[in-house]
């Protein structure tokens, strides 16, 4: 065998069990006792050994208006590595006077030599006509299941009529496309916005108040029904409020197929954050809420309503977001997040018994490989890609300067100890970070056809 893993305590989303591992040919060849020995060996004793993390919300070399995210996809995927994240998917966003192919050719080229982990697209629908739907079975073909559409940001040219969504969803539905979206309604955030600015309150701790919880409450609800009528799942992306989370529950138990993502971010800040000195760091689409809403999000997860947690990685740097520093009207909506995902829900989740491990691993992993059709990932099971992640529960670390890859330079959970630490990420049975030292190979990661 090429590796193996021994005395580890492997996690499922059902049982953890202390286990040896053996990987040949970047697969999982053997699950148990196992004698012999192989070219490369790790004793794990004591530690946990997670399947990779598959990150479903990423922002990278993206443009949105006048603001470019500051990483590529190596100094991205580079950062998810050390985090323990082992595939992404990342957005296209199709651009104006553009096709949807023309732009998904685009982002392919520039992924494919940069790429350390392994990785996909979504592509982001802004212009829905006859020739731009008549893509949607070529996009398919070539592995591009997911489509999303933005509800708001009309200034921005991102936002899609309720006509033109319902029409993505009906032909989604016939190719075995899942089509997400940004829920927040329009009119409710321009016109708060605009009266806010009226009465003079533009400073960062009036931003929630732009983004009422009622814009997200509404969307939510209006895409559940069409999604209801037309008999096609939805995908709600970034969810941050118990109200809206209210809605998709009841979706759900009437049989409709909402599937509910949230991130670190929602479940471990709130907007009294938007008063602090650094606060525009902290600006991001839709807002933080209460502590009300957090709680509720913990609760969801855990009882399966909320199936997915990922980062929205958007990452500006700290001059990027000062530009807004005073005005919120102004400033770029995005935090970055790719690196701390895990160890985050880790520490904030499992260490503090909110959730159980297994149910980490199944939000993080398991079912993000199986809503988005990523073939052969997500568990460690043989057959399957051996991309793993070994987890040292025993120690912690502060996220500082010296720990954040990101290109970003911070982090808006900066300073906070986590209890726990990626110690080895393995991609396809390489080692490409192990005890800090990142060993990985920029242009190794690989194209995943989500077919």
């Amino acid at each position: 065998m090429d590796l193996v893993i021994r005395n580890a305590k492997v996690v499922s989303k059902e049982v953890t069990e202390v286990l040896d591992v053996g990987v040949r040919n970047g697969k999982v060849v053997k699950i148990g006792k196992i004698d012999g020995m192989a070219s490369k060996e790790i004793d794990a004793s004591g530690k946990f050994l997670l399947p990779g993390v598959i990150d479903v919300h990423t922002h990278i070399e993206q443009l949105s208006g006048d603001n470019l995210t500051c990483d590529d996809f190596s100094d991205a995927t580079y950062a998810a590595a050390v985090g323990g994240t082992t595939s992404i998917l990342t957005f296209v966003i199709q651009q104006k006077g553009k096709s949807p192919l023309e732009s998904v050719s685009e982002k392919m080229v520039s992924a494919k030599e940069k790429m350390y982990i392994d990785y996909g697209f979504h592509i982001a629908f802004t212009d829905v006509n006859e020739r731009t739907i008549a893509e949607i079975p070529e996009l398919v073909n070539m592995g591009i299941k997911s489509i999303k559409v933005f509800m708001a940001f009309e200034n921005s040219n991102l936002m899609v009529s309720d006509y033109d969504l319902i029409k993505l969803m009906e032909e989604s539905r016939k190719y075995g496309a899942l089509v997400g979206v940004h829920a927040e309604n329009e009119d409710i955030c321009v016109n708060a916005t605009e009266n806010l600015k009226e009465e003079g309150f533009t400073t960062l701790e009036h931003y929630y108040k732009s983004r009422p919880e009622i814009a997200e409450l509404e969307a939510t609800n209006r895409a559940i029904t069409f999604a209801e009528d037309i008999d096609c799942p939805v995908y709600i992306f970034h969810l941050t409020s118990s109200k809206a989370l209210s809605k998709i529950e009841e979706a759900q138990q009437r049989g409709v197929d909402v599937i509910a993502e949230t991130c670190p971010h929602y479940l471990l800040l709130d907007k009294e954050e938007f008063e602090s000195d650094d606060a525009y760091l902290k600006v991001m689409s839709p807002p933080l809420r209460e502590k009300k809403d957090q709680d509720a999000l913990w609760k969801a997860i855990k009882a399966g309503a909320i199936k997915i947690i990922s980062t929205d990685h958007c990452p500006y740097t700290p001059e990027q977001k000062a530009v807004g520093k005073n005005n919120f009207a102004t400033i770029a909506p995005g935090i970055p997040g790719i690196q701390t995902l895990l160890p985050l829900i880790y520490s904030k989740g499992v260490a503090s018994g909110k959730i159980s491990i297994n149910k980490m691993v199944e939000v993080l992993s398991y079912n993000p490989a199986q809503i988005f059709n990523l073939n052969n990932k997500g568990e460690v099971k043989v057959g399957y890609d051996a991309d793993f992640v070994i987890f040292n529960p025993d120690t912690k670390q502060v996220i500082d300067k010296d720990y954040l890859k990101m290109k970003s330079g911070y982090s808006p959970f900066a300073g906070l100890e986590l209890k726990g630490k990626v110690e080895t990420t393995v991609l396809r049975g390489k080692i490409i970070y192990d005890q800090g030292k990142f060993v990985g190979q920029k242009g190794k990661g690989i194209y995943i056809n989500r077919k």
